[in-house]
């Protein structure tokens, strides 16, 4: 076999096929680098602007509150999880509020989207706000952010 430069390959040693590395995603002794904070400030952000733009579309307050609210919170409680980390601590009281915020969304909004079959705000909402309650109930029974060892 040759390649475009004209110079003869091998079928398997040139193509380096299979790979020389192995890239086994279930190795035991991995350690997860997903860290609450890294989606958490942008969730809560999310539900921030959600807010403000169900406000200023449809004037309904409780848009405002409870995007506002819910949302700073969880930026708060981001921020003070990011902080922990660069102290090189876990801080399971953001972890906690996390969970409890996300788990209290995805049921107020997923009833709301139960009643209305509306997809936009309450579906969206509920199918984000499970998504981030399952990997904050992940965080918490894998211990938290996992620090690494301090590079000496």
């Amino acid at each position: 076999m040759q390649s475009n430069s004209g110079r003869k390959i091998s079928q398997t040693s040139d193509l380096n096929f299979p790979p020389k590395k192995s890239f086994n995603l279930l190795r035991t002794n991995q350690v997860s680098t997903m860290h609450d904070f890294c989606f958490t400030i942008p969730y809560g952000l999310l539900l921030v602007c959600g807010g403000v733009i169900g406000y200023a579309k449809k004037g309904s307050a409780a848009s405002l509150g409870g995007g506002v609210g819910t949302g700073l919170l969880l930026v708060l409680a981001g921020y003070v999880s990011l902080q922990a980390f660069h102290k090189r601590k876990n801080s399971y009281f953001a972890l906690i509020l996390e969970t409890a915020i996300a788990g209290v969304l995805t049921w107020i909004m997923g009833q709301r989207y139960m009643q209305s079959g509306k997809i936009m705000p309450a579906g969206i909402v509920a199918g984000i706000s499970v998504v981030m309650t399952g990997f904050y109930l992940y965080k918490i029974a894998t211990g938290g952010n996992h620090i690494p060892p301090k590079a000496e």
